[in-house]
Formats: C-alpha cells, sequence, structure tokens
C-alpha cells in the first residue's frame, strides 16, 4: 500500500503541473479541501482553477522524503518534504520546499487525497 501512496504523491505533482482534469480527479477526491501556508481554504474546484488560471503554477517536483502512517485499512496521513519548482501569484519561478501534509482515503481499490495542509520546511539538502 505504500506504494501505491507514494505513486499517488508522484501523480498529484504531475496533476498539477499539467493541468490535465483527468488526472487532476484521479489523485484528489470530490470532497478535497487544500489549506495554504497563507491560511486560504479551497476546495478541489477552485485549487483547480487557481492551477487553470495561472494563479499557481507548479514545474517541477523532487521528493526530499516522504512518511506514510495507516489510519487503518482505508485511511492514511501522507507527509511529504519536496523541493518544488513554482510560481505563485506571478512571482516568478523559484524552488520552495514545501511540507504538504495529505490525509488519504482509499474508495474501493483506489487511494485518492482528500485533505492537505502546505507549508513550507528548512534543512539541508543537496541539489542533483
Amino acid at each position: 500500500m505504500e506504494e501505491q501512496l507514494t505513486d499517488l504523491y508522484t501523480d498529484a505533482w504531475m496533476a498539477m503541473a499539467s493541468g490535465n482534469s483527468d488526472r487532476f480527479d484521479a489523485c484528489f477526491t470530490e470532497d478535497f479541501v487544500i489549506v495554504h501556508m497563507t491560511g486560504k481554504r479551497q476546495t478541489r474546484d477552485e485549487f483547480y482553477k487557481s492551477i487553470l488560471d495561472g494563479t499557481l503554477r507548479y514545474y517541477s517536483e523532487r521528493i526530499h522524503k516522504m512518511n506514510i502512517t495507516f489510519t487503518d485499512d482505508t485511511h492514511a496521513d501522507v507527509i511529504g518534504h519536496s523541493l518544488v519548482g513554482a510560481s505563485i501569484h506571478d512571482t516568478g519561478l523559484r524552488t520552495w520546499c514545501l511540507l504538504m501534509s495529505f490525509k488519504a482515503r482509499k474508495e474501493g481499490n483506489k487511494w485518492r487525497f482528500c485533505y492537505c495542509e502546505v507549508g513550507t520546511w528548512k534543512g539541508r539538502f543537496e541539489y542533483e
């Protein structure tokens, strides 16, 4: 199950970078809510619209580390520390050290994210 959640984390970033609606819908539940580091809350549709209109532009993501904890057979916490190439509110492309704290829910045989809180992390890392 950990591999499925690691793949979901990567797929979610690819969905955010591409803006592909099918890929996005496959990663996030209809009731998905994201809470940005500013405290702003967005529904899945509001978040997706922010990606499409360019308010949030994601270009790349590289996992620094990830922790996965299963609450039960259908719920898990996925906390990823990633280096993300993004432009937020037209600030220009820069690398962000984002801490993405996701809650995942298994629906049928498929895991999807249903909630996320975004923050930053500080630490030593090396670029490849």
